[in-house]
């Protein structure tokens, strides 16, 4: 044999050649299931909060264009109620009838409990009426006594923006039932209030405007929650989504093997 010819079976473990590593995939049903439920459920629930966020910044965008119009009467608006009146400037000239608050319960303002106002005003010209939202009001700590309210005498002209609430409030509280007056309510129910008066109501609130005669203090936020918190939480349901996903293959396959094998 001369020195040229090399015997196969010289050839030594280090220097034969490697068998390339295979990825492979065990299937674990339990695992397999559980992240079949959540994970399009994560997906889902990110998705759902960037739809939140267009939603807020649609009624954020809505309500800065209304404050550049001129308030319009409101007696036109009674016989328009298919029109979208949310956030509509609107003046209004009539008298408080102070004798009829309704106090909403329930509201924080700068961590103190204390009532939203709302009080009937009489239009002069028709006689109809409107639930003015005049503010927020600090309570007592026994609420069997209810705040001292100013009163508003005179014929008044005051502005404000129709509040129209997206959905029907939640509350665990029932409204008082009595006819005494002010009634305290878990919120605004104009089907349930027309009730207690002779005249036609108005369906929905007006919030007075600043430097308004018989307005309180001003608490109101035209979103509770802004688009950037929303877009916020959709950034962390699709991180738990990429996270399961990423656990679930490192549990599911040899991924970490098979990748340090190639390297």
């Amino acid at each position: 044999m001369t020195e040229q010819e090399t015997p196969e079976k010289g050839l030594t473990k280090e220097t034969a050649p490697l068998e390339k590593a295979k990825l492979t995939f065990h299937t674990n049903w339990k695992i397999s299931t559980f992240v079949a439920l959540m994970l399009p459920c994560l997906i889902s629930l990110g998705f759902w909060q960037l739809d939140r966020a267009d939603e807020k910044r649609a009624v954020q965008a809505v309500f800065d264009l209304r404050q550049t119009e001129k308030p319009i009467s409101i007696e036109s608006l009674f016989d328009q109620q298919a029109v979208d009146l949310k956030s509509v400037r609107v003046s209004l000239k009539g008298r408080y009838i102070n004798s009829n608050n309704i106090l909403i319960d329930n509201k924080i303002y700068h961590s103190k409990f204390g009532y939203e106002v709302v009080t009937p005003f009489k239009l002069s010209t028709s006689g109809r009426l409107i639930l003015v939202n005049r503010g927020w009001i600090q309570g007592h700590s026994d609420r069997r006594i209810f705040p001292d309210i100013d009163e508003i005498q005179k014929e008044q002209t005051v502005e404000g923006v129709i509040f129209i609430p997206s959905k029907t409030p939640f509350s665990l509280g029932t409204p008082e039932q009595s006819d005494a007056w002010p009634k305290r309510v878990p919120f605004i129910n104009h089907t349930e209030l027309v009730a207690y008066f002779d005249a036609p109501l108005f369906p929905h609130q007006v919030r007075l405007d600043t430097q308004q005669a018989g307005e309180l203090q001003r608490n109101w936020k035209v979103i509770t929650v802004k688009p950037e918190k929303h877009t916020g939480y959709a950034v962390q349901w699709f991180a738990m989504a990429f996270t399961l996903a990423l656990l679930y293959l490192a549990l599911s396959t040899n991924l970490l093997g098979w990748s340090q094998n190639k390297q």
